[in-house]
C-alpha cells in the first residue's frame, strides 16, 4: 500500500466547503489520512519492452496521425486524399475536445482527484465500452486499466488487403463511431451497435485513443482467464468459445517510460451474466484494491439485476469516482467518505422514470465544489456532477 503526505493545497480544498456536514465528512477523511502520513516512494525498475513494430503504425493510421517511419506501408496509404481529409477531421475535433474538456479535466484532477487517492492503483472502469480516453486523462499514473462492456472484440483487417474504397469506408465508420465521444463524451449503445459492425469491434477505437493520448502501442493479445483468475493468452479462434473473452493491450508513453496494460472484457455483467464468469470475478479480486471509475452507465446498478457487480465494486474499491448513473448513494455512504462536485440534476429525459436520489440531493446541497468541465449525460445543459467516494477503512482481505 502506498501512503501519502498531502500538500497544503489539500487542506485548502477541504477548508473551502463551509457547510457543516461536508466539513465533518472531510474532517474524518483528513484524520484518516494523517494516520498514514509517511511518504513511501517505491523503487520501480524500468521494464524491458519488446515491441511489435507493426501495431503502432497501424494505430497511428487509424488515429489520423502521420507515420514516424516513412518506410512503413501506412506511410504510402496516408498519401490518399481520403486519409488526409480524415486527418483534418480528427485534428480539428480532437483539438476542440482537448481545449474544452480534456485539458480542464487534467488540471482539475490534480487538485480534486489525485490528491485524495492512490492514483497508481489499477483502474476498474465497468460499462466503459472502448473509452480508454477519459480513464487515461483522469488516472495518468495508473499502469493497469480494466474495462468492460457489451461491445465485441473482433480481429482487425489487414489494411493493405482492402481496396481503396474499403479503406475509405473503414475510416468513415471509425469517424462516425467517434462522433458521440467528441460531442457528448460517451458512447451511445444503439449507435455503437451499428458503428462497430462497420469497423469490426472495439480494437480500432482502443488503438485510436491509445495513440491520440500520446502513447506507443507495444503489443496486443487475446486473453481469457483460468479458475485462479490468471490470464491466458490464446488465438482469436479459441477466444470465441470462451465464456470470458478479453484483449490485453500494452503501451507506454511515446518516447519511453513504463509499460501500461489495458484489459477490455466483452460481455454481460448482470447477475445472470456473471454466473458464467466466476473466473473473471476471481481475476478482479486479484487486482484489488483498485480505483473504480463510472460514467454514463445507464443507471444499471440502480437495479437489483446488477447487484453482483455493484457489490464487487463496493468490496474491492479503494475509491469510486462516478456520476449518479453509477452506484446509488445509499449503498456507498456508510463505507465511504464522499466529496461532491458540480450541480446535481434530475436524470435526463431518456431515464424519465428515475427521480433524484433524496439523500444524494441533500449531500450536494450540503456542500459541493465547482466542476469546470462537461462529462456525461447532461452535456446539453453543461450542468454536470461527479462524486469521489474514498473508503473509510481500506482493509482488503487476501
Amino acid at each position: 500500500m502506498k501512503f501519502f503526505c498531502f500538500p497544503v493545497l489539500f487542506m485548502i480544498v477541504l477548508a473551502s466547503c463551509n457547510p457543516v456536514k461536508q466539513q465533518e465528512d472531510q474532517r474524518i477523511l483528513s484524520d484518516s489520512l494523517k494516520r498514514d502520513s509517511i511518504l513511501i516512494v517505491p523503487v520501480i525498475q524500468p521494464q524491458a519492452i519488446y515491441s511489435n513494430g507493426l501495431l503502432d503504425p497501424y494505430a497511428r493510421f487509424m488515429a489520423g496521425l502521420p507515420q514516424l517511419d516513412t518506410t512503413t506501408q501506412y506511410h504510402i496509404l496516408e498519401d490518399s486524399k481520403y486519409w488526409l481529409d480524415y486527418q483534418t477531421y480528427m485534428d480539428e475535433n480532437w483539438s476542440a475536445m482537448d481545449s474544452t474538456r480534456l485539458l480542464p479535466m487534467s488540471d482539475w484532477k490534480d487538485v480534486f482527484l489525485s490528491s485524495f487517492i492512490d492514483d497508481a492503483l489499477p483502474v476498474f472502469y465497468p460499462f466503459s465500452g472502448p473509452d480508454q480516453l477519459h480513464a487515461a486523462v483522469l488516472y495518468p499514473h495508473a499502469t493497469e486499466f480494466i474495462l468492460s462492456g457489451l461491445e465485441p472484440i473482433t480481429e482487425l483487417p489487414s489494411l493493405s488487403s482492402l481496396t481503396q474504397q474499403e479503406q475509405d469506408q473503414f475510416l468513415d465508420s471509425l469517424s462516425n463511431s467517434l462522433r458521440d465521444i467528441f460531442g457528448k463524451s460517451f458512447f451511445i449503445t444503439r449507435n455503437m451497435r451499428k458503428d462497430l459492425k462497420q469497423i469490426r469491434g472495439v480494437l480500432p477505437l482502443l488503438y485510436t485513443f491509445i495513440s491520440r493520448t500520446g502513447h506507443e502501442l507495444v503489443s496486443m493479445e487475446y486473453v481469457s482467464v483460468d479458475s485462479l483468475g490468471k490470464e491466458i493468452e490464446l488465438p482469436f479462434e479459441k477466444l470465441k468459445s470462451q465464456k470470458v473473452r478479453g484483449v490485453r493491450l500494452e503501451y507506454r508513453n511515446r518516447g519511453g517510460g513504463f509499460l501500461k496494460k489495458l484489459y477490455y472484457f466483452a460481455g454481460d455483467v448482470s447477475n445472470p451474466g456473471l454466473l458464467g464468469k466466476k473466473d473473471w470475478l476471481t481475476f478482479l479480486n486479484r487486482k484489488r484494491p483498485f480505483n473504480t471509475y463510472i460514467k454514463s452507465a445507464s443507471y444499471l446498478m440502480h437495479q437489483d439485476l446488477f447487484s453482483g457487480i455493484r457489490d464487487q465494486i463496493i468490496q474491492n474499491s479503494s475509491s469510486v469516482f462516478q456520476d449518479d448513473t453509477g452506484i446509488p448513494y445509499r449503498f456507498l455512504k456508510s463505507d465511504f467518505t464522499g466529496l461532491f462536485y458540480g450541480e446535481y440534476m434530475k436524470p435526463v429525459k431518456d431515464f424519465i422514470w428515475l427521480e433524484k436520489q433524496p439523500d444524494l440531493d441533500s449531500a450536494f446541497k450540503a456542500g459541493s465544489q465547482p466542476l469546470p468541465f462537461s462529462l456525461g449525460y447532461h452535456w446539453g445543459s453543461q450542468k454536470q456532477h461527479y462524486m469521489l467516494f474514498i473508503k473509510k477503512n481500506p482493509i482488503f482481505a487476501p
